[in-house]
């Protein structure tokens, strides 16, 4: 690609981000609020796919993902891929695990966006090796003990072999007190314990590996420094893996990691099916109540066939005594078209809004800012047809209702036409599509058992999680499924997916009290 002059770049800015350890708990505020204002996000392999979740709907993501040596990108098309983004977008994300100025190439990043003339700023994070004492419950400095932490890769630039003087470097500084930490030194851990020995590291020194510190597969290996090489090879440790020395290391106080995780689900691990490029507000609560949670994409929200008809009944609300939301994602396409049509919530004045269930009530209040004059009690559409039905007011001659909903939504109004007397015209805002298939992550997941719960929210994702699994041919065995609500109950049990619980309520909360029951054993 082309690029203009470096001052027509100027509009443009890079941010580098760190993403912490792993653990998305360990974000901080600061990263989190440039993630959810991100046009582009290029991401490496050690970062949370669900802080992706975070961004905006129209967020481009590009996987850099470099590991262990293998590389989707080189650092160069890093570099070239920042540059080309700014041509397009304003916000750009580097994400990278950790911190990105500690062992992440971030200097050589910014020297290519200085050199370009691209505005630049960096958003620290919890690097990775100062998480791992942590993480594997070692405090890496005392006043009685080690006085220092010492930070260094165990890579050097071009896989070139590192210097005897700095294996002397490093085995003076554990002698006199500083705890080592070693980042990238899983693959030649053995070589560089031998090759600190042969410098003068005794080699009784307390050492320690821990692999995927905060991650949920988090594993770590004690020893000394003499025997710590092939104890780690023997458990299987590899990359991502920090290697730690010194005094310290063996010095095991009791404490315990504190994840955030306090709350009525701490323990319990769920995986969250949601609509791709959308941040999950299920997710979210169940973070908040403790639980682990990981999300996969299992649909896709799409224009409608004909996109002018919303657009043209919304224009013609006056011609309507009600309007009826069904979903959350249809309030987000409300919002979408009022935007594109250079109008706001007043072009809802007039017409008394009902919503399918109290979270579509919630997201339209929140978008809106609109309080929904009724909100169906039991989340699905025949209650709230119930509902509007026994307002005497909705019984006068010549009552039209406007839904808006998703093209395949098999949402029964009849009743309103038939009982209640009222003109009922149905607009497709939408249309869901069906991905159908789950990462290999996801799939390794639930196939190492790791995984204690599915939540499925909607029929059209409960379809593509029986896809998702025929597709894969495994795993034999799911987790038990928690469902939102009857509707997508029974196309779980149409399709052989039985769920264990079900929401009273299509909420948040009401799913955590359905899980908290069955853990708690009230619910067979």
């Amino acid at each position: 690609m082309d690029h203009p002059e470096s001052e027509n770049l100027s509009t443009s800015r890079v941010y580098l981000v760190g993403a912490g350890p792993g653990d998305p708990a360990f974000l901080t505020l600061a990263a989190l609020r440039v993630i959810r204002q991100a046009d582009a996000i290029v991401f490496d392999a050690l970062v949370d796919r669900g802080l992706l979740d975070q961004s905006p709907a129209n967020c481009r993501k590009i996987d850099a993902g470099k590991r262990a040596g293998a590389a989707a990108m080189s650092q160069q098309q890093i570099c070239k891929t920042l540059l080309d983004l700014s041509v397009e977008y304003r916000r750009i994300v580097r994400l990278k695990g950790g911190d990105p100025l500690v062992f992440a190439r971030g200097a050589e990043e910014i020297e290519f966006l200085n050199a370009h003339g691209i505005d630049c700023r960096v958003v620290p994070g919890l690097t990775a090796g100062l998480a791992a004492f942590a993480a594997g419950g070692i405090v890496p400095t005392h006043r009685t003990g080690a006085s220092g932490i010492l930070l260094a890769t165990g890579q050097s630039a071009g896989d070139q072999p590192i210097p005897a003087s700095r294996y002397q470097l490093w085995a003076s500084a554990i002698a006199e007190g500083t705890t080592l930490l070693l980042y990238m030194a899983a693959r030649n851990a053995a070589e560089h314990l031998a090759r600190l020995i042969e410098a003068g590291l005794d080699a009784h020194t307390p050492a320690a590996m821990v692999q995927w510190a905060t991650w949920d597969q988090q594993r770590m290996v004690r020893a000394t420094a003499g025997t710590l090489g092939p104890r780690a090879r023997d458990a299987g440790l590899g990359p991502p893996a920090m290697l730690m020395l010194g005094v310290q290391v063996d010095k095991v106080l009791k404490f315990t990691l504190d994840r955030g995780r306090q709350g009525e689900l701490e323990g319990i691990s769920i995986l969250v099916l949601r609509a791709a490029g959308q941040a999950d507000s299920f997710a979210e609560e169940f973070r908040r109540r403790g639980a682990k949670v990981y999300t996969a994409p299992m649909i896709r929200i799409a224009p409608p066939p004909h996109p002018e008809k919303p657009a043209a009944a919304i224009r013609q609300l006056d011609r309507y005594g009600w309007l009826v939301l069904c979903s959350i994602n249809g309030v987000r396409q409300l919002a979408r078209i009022l935007f594109e049509a250079e109008l706001d919530s007043r072009a809802l004045a007039g017409v008394a809004i009902a919503t399918v269930g109290r979270a579509t009530a919630m997201e339209l209040k929140r978008l809106l800012g609109i309080t929904a004059d009724l909100v169906g009690r039991d989340g699905g559409s025949a209650g709230l047809c119930r509902e509007l039905r026994g307002l005497p007011a909705f019984h006068a001659p010549g009552t039209r209702v406007l839904v808006l909903k998703s093209e395949q939504s098999v949402s029964d109004w009849t009743a309103l036409r038939q009982d209640a007397g009222a003109e009922v015209d149905e607009v497709a805002l939408y249309r869901t599509e069906i991905i159908g298939r789950l990462s290999g992550r996801k799939l390794t997941l639930l196939r190492q058992k790791r995984v204690d719960w599915i939540l499925v929210k909607s029929p059209s994702m409960a379809e593509g999680l029986a896809r998702a699994i025929e597709a894969s041919g495994e795993p034999s065995e799911l987790p038990p499924i928690a469902s939102i609500g009857p509707t997508t109950s029974a196309r779980l049990r149409e399709l052989g997916l039985t769920p264990a619980v079900e929401g009273e309520q299509p909420t948040a909360s009401a799913v955590a009290r359905a899980l908290q029951g069955w853990r708690g054993g009230s619910i067979g």
